[in-house]
């Protein structure tokens, strides 16, 4: 459909954009290759997105956005992090107890809809990560930005001593290591964790796996249950995103 409609922008979620376009591009399938690609709603690979810029060719933009307040903010030509749109909403980032922590400081997203006059939300706990940034942006527009989008606040592990593990803290202890394309850490018991990858195709799968449970284990401790699962494409959840962190409803919030 894309080669027949031949369009010069493609948008949609960024894991389902990173997934089309890695194996459309690997099986030869693209005839007609679009000029700009628009991901939002969750959080594209890192190799997806240089994928699509290097081999794709394509323009790649993103935009930060919720069901409750549309339009959060957007990346510009200089892909430094996120514009904040102020015209629509006031944002502000809080540490768990509701207090402002000060730029580079990661921490979790409130909003103020300044537009949605049927439903009012202020100082809103949108459950999500980030980090707000300082410092100007070369495009030389004046609104504040966001370095990064971090990713869901309420993603994490339940360890043995009922202490939580951030979903940001995991992901990036396993994206060390080279040879995965994407990943997801599912917490099914309290010590049995299942980590579903997709790997490059030039990885060496057993030895990819081993660092992986490795890297893990570290975490969560030696004595957990750990599965590696290699996938071709990592299943959406009903919303259509897909989480890097999943802990099973049935788990208690807290343990001991």
């Amino acid at each position: 459909m894309l080669n027949e409609f031949k369009p010069d922008l493609v948008h949609g979620y960024g894991s389902f954009l990173g997934s089309f376009f890695r194996e459309a591009l690997a099986d030869g399938l693209l005839t007609h290759r679009p000029r700009v690609v628009l991901y939002h709603s969750d959080a594209m690979p890192a190799a997806d997105q240089a994928l699509i810029e290097q081999e794709l060719g394509a323009a790649l933009i993103s935009s930060y956005v919720a069901a409750e307040t549309l339009f959060i903010a957007f990346q510009c030509e200089a892909h430094r992090g996120f514009h904040i749109d102020i015209d629509r909403l006031a944002l502000r980032l809080v540490d768990p107890d509701g207090r402002p922590v000060a730029p580079d400081g990661r921490s979790e997203v409130v909003v103020s809809n300044l537009t949605n006059r049927a439903t009012v939300l202020l100082n809103y706990r949108i459950g999500d990560v980030a980090t707000l940034s300082e410092a100007p942006c070369p495009c030389g527009r004046s609104l504040p930005t966001l370095d990064s989008i971090d990713g869901r606040a309420n993603d994490e592990l339940l360890l043995s001593d009922g202490t939580a593990l951030n979903g940001i803290a995991i992901m990036t202890a396993l994206e060390r290591h080279g040879g995965v394309v994407q990943m997801q850490v599912r917490q099914e018991e309290l010590r049995r964790f299942v980590i579903r990858a997709v790997e490059r195709a030039d990885a060496n799968r057993d030895f990819l796996a081993t660092a992986l449970r490795r890297e893990l284990a570290s975490l969560v401790g030696g004595d957990a249950a750990i599965e590696v699962e290699f996938l071709a494409a990592i299943p959406p959840e009903q919303s259509g995103k897909v989480r890097a962190v999943v802990r099973r409803p049935a788990l208690p919030p807290q343990a001991g």
